[in-house]
Parts: structure tokens; C-alpha cells; sequence
């Protein structure tokens, strides 16, 4: 069409499940260098959030946005409009308007829980909007750099959070007392007479996403990519600001709660051979991992190491083998310090692309 675009993305993951990753129109002949894309799309935010899984140099998402984004990023259905200037170096400037569908940033509970605990409905129309930028000055033929900002609002974020209380000890007779007249509360009884409770907490506010990226490319301008290299790196950090809507302690209700995290990840890739790549990568998770507000905690980071080699069969096959080592906090000890699970992971890969697709972007 000499006025839109229009393309259809769909995966099929190694469980059967088909999963619709994009489906838009973009305008392609808009003056000034502005250009609106509708539908449901992979965000602009950051560097590797527009990717798709085949498009990656590694089996699996980096830890900081898996965690603080999800598995699929921001992928939403929505509008944005972009703006390229005529300018000496390239830059383009864009803004998102996003329905707010997510999993992690910007995610709300279900319709049930959101009575229960006085956190409102879903609200109707964009929840999500994003600004980005990008700048890439001129380094020659064989060299190319870019540099990237990105930052998001959710205009309504919600969680939930379970917590446990132990009460005093009873005689005999409190603790079957106590046994029938909650028979159906949810609770545990450690068989000393001391009983554990389970509250929920309910949180609702905003939340703001940074990110900063940076991404070099060389061209070896061997055969099928050797001497190819490739570098790139992104700070990602969240910050909800929350208050408190439900709880078992009364005097909480109103009081604020911030969650700030934040993390890390740079790898880098190498053509050795013909359609032979090798990869390494180290992803952070919690450089800045904390509670601040009416309630005050922090807590430790998590990461992890891996290298990969790739071997490119032809333009839409590859074969991939994969290590990982990982550190990562899953919770506190009994007495208190962290509880860790470190691990490796070995992966084998195949994927396979079906169907003609433009070149990637940068």
C-alpha cells in the first residue's frame, strides 16, 4: 500500500502455545519525517524490549527485564508516533500511548481481589505512556553506535502481598477453641499452640521506568558474518510509589510504600567463523533493591553468567547451546539472612522463522 504497512507476528513456543506477538499498521508517508504506527506492538522502550525471542543473541530474557517487565516486555496494544528531524546525526524521537495490559510494570489484580481490598477498578482507555529517544552519530563504514533513553508511566499499579503472623501460644482447650471458630480461615497451626495467620496486603499507585542503552556494531565484512561484533548494555530502574488500601494493622492504611529496583545487563557477541557466533553475557538484578516509606527494608542482588554459541544453518534456522550460572535471592533464612540458589543451566536450542519479514532493525 503507498500509504501503510501492516504485519503480523505469531509464535509458536516449544509447549504448542501460539501467542499473537504483534499485529499494527504504520503510516509510510507522513511529512517532516513523522510516522504513527496502531495496533498491538513491541514498545520502543529501551533497546531490546522491540525484539523478538528469534531475533535474541541468547535463549532467554536478561534478569532485569525479565523481572521488572516480564517475559514479553512491553507488548501492548496501543498508538505511538515517532519523529525523525532532518538533522546531521540520526535521531529519532517517539511517545507511546499503551493500553496498560501487562504482567509486571503497571499491572493490576483481578476484579475480585480489587474489592476485597479497596483497590478500584481497572480503569478504562491508555494506563501506559512511554517516551524515547535516539541518537547515532556517524563513525564510518564499518562502525555504528547508538545510544538510547527511554522512560515509562503507569498511571495505575497494583499488587497484593501475603504476610504471616504468628500469634501467642494457647492451652488445650484455646487452641481447639480457637480451631472451630476458624476452621475456615486460612492459617497454620505449628502443633505447639501457636498458630500462623496469613493476611493479604493491598497496594495501589504509580509507577516510572527508566532506562538508558547503549549498543555498538562492527562490521568484520567477512563471509556470513565473521568478524562480526557486537556490544550492548542497559540500565533499567522502577520506582512505584504506592499506598497502602487493605490491611490486617488498620493504623497502615493510608501510609506510603516505595519500591525502587533496578538492574543491569551488557553482552557481547563475535563471528569466529562462516554463520559461527559466540556470546557472553552478565545480568544484574537488585543493584538497588528496596522499600522505603512507612515500612523500611532492602534487600540483596541477584545475577547471573552466561556464554553461548550459535550456528546461523541459514537465514531462518539456527542452533544454539547455552550455560548459565546463576546466584539468585529467592527470600530470607529462618534467621534472617538471604536464602540463595545457585545453579547452572545448560540449554539446546532450535528456531526456526516461517513466512518473509523486512530486515531487522538496528
Amino acid at each position: 500500500d503507498p500509504y501503510f504497512d501492516a504485519a503480523t507476528y505469531i509464535s509458536i513456543d516449544g509447549d504448542g502455545n501460539v501467542d499473537l506477538e504483534e499485529a499494527y499498521f504504520q503510516t509510510r508517508s507522513l511529512p517532516y519525517g513523522l510516522r504513527v504506527k496502531g495496533g498491538k506492538f513491541l514498545s520502543d522502550f529501551g533497546y531490546i524490549n522491540r525484539q523478538h525471542p528469534h531475533q535474541w543473541d541468547f535463549v532467554d530474557q536478561n534478569l532485569p527485564y525479565l523481572n521488572l517487565l516480564g517475559d514479553h516486555g512491553l507488548q501492548d496494544t496501543g498508538v505511538q508516533i515517532t519523529w525523525l528531524p532532518e538533522l546531521p546525526v540520526y535521531t529519532l524521537i517517539g511517545a507511546e500511548a499503551l493500553q496498560g495490559n501487562q504482567e509486571v510494570f503497571g499491572a493490576t489484580v483481578s476484579d475480585t481481589e480489587q474489592q476485597e481490598l479497596n483497590l478500584g477498578k481497572t480503569n478504562n482507555g491508555p494506563r501506559l505512556f512511554t517516551a524515547f529517544a535516539k541518537l547515532a552519530p556517524e563513525l564510518g563504514q564499518k562502525h555504528a553506535l547508538q545510544f538510547g533513553v527511554s522512560y515509562a508511566h503507569a498511571t495505575q499499579q497494583q499488587a497484593v502481598q501475603t504476610h504471616a503472623h504468628e500469634g501467642e501460644a494457647e492451652t488445650d482447650a484455646d487452641a481447639e477453641a480457637h480451631e472451630a471458630d476458624h476452621a475456615d480461615d486460612d492459617g497454620h497451626d505449628h502443633g505447639d499452640g501457636v498458630t500462623e495467620e496469613l493476611h493479604e496486603t493491598g497496594l495501589a499507585g504509580n509507577a516510572d521506568l527508566w532506562g538508558v542503552d547503549v549498543v555498538y556494531k562492527y562490521d568484520g565484512n567477512g563471509a556470513d558474518g565473521q568478524g562480526d561484533f557486537q556490544f550492548q548494555a542497559e540500565y533499567l530502574r522502577s520506582i512505584q510509589d504506592m499506598s497502602v488500601r487493605a490491611s490486617a494493622q488498620p493504623e497502615q492504611i493510608g501510609s506510603g510504600r516505595t519500591y525502587t529496583t533496578d538492574g543491569l545487563y551488557a553482552q557481547a557477541t563475535y563471528g569466529f567463523l562462516p554463520r559461527w557466533k559466540a556470546g557472553v553475557r552478565y545480568d544484574v538484578l537488585g543493584l538497588t533493591n528496596e522499600v522505603t516509606g512507612g515500612e523500611r527494608a532492602s534487600f540483596g542482588s541477584s545475577d547471573r553468567w552466561t556464554a553461548d554459541i550459535t550456528w546461523s544453518l541459514s537465514e531462518f534456522s539456527q542452533l544454539r547451546a547455552q550455560y548459565a550460572y546463576n546466584d539468585i535471592l529467592v527470600g530470607e533464612n529462618d534467621d534472617g539472612g538471604e536464602a540463595r540458589e545457585r545453579f547452572g543451566a545448560f540449554y539446546l536450542q532450535f528456531l526456526m522463522s516461517l513466512g518473509s519479514h523486512g530486515s531487522h532493525q538496528f
